[in-house]
């Protein structure tokens, strides 16, 4: 199994709040969640007001995208995708 590790070289796993780095997605926000990891893909989820979410495969994980926390360690994390 690949390590997957975000721009500070922290390893990426499943429902970790991320930030993303690419300027050029067209969601709203710049934060979203990790759904899974597989082989060298990142799936992120990311809260969209127009279309609910925006998921993602991501293969530029290692520059475009970094922690902000884990969900299970800090839930407020959650309240900033909840309605």
């Amino acid at each position: 199994m690949t390590v997957i590790k975000d721009i500070k070289g922290k390893t990426l796993k499943k429902d970790q709040v991320v930030k993303i780095l690419n300027k050029s997605i067209k969601a709203k926000s710049t934060k979203g969640f990790i759904e899974s990891t597989s082989n060298n893909d990142l799936y992120i989820s990311i809260p969209d007001e127009k279309y609910g979410s925006m998921d993602f495969t991501w293969k530029n994980w290692n520059k475009e995208v970094e922690i902000i926390g884990d969900i299970h360690n800090n839930p407020k994390l959650l309240n900033q995708f909840q309605n």
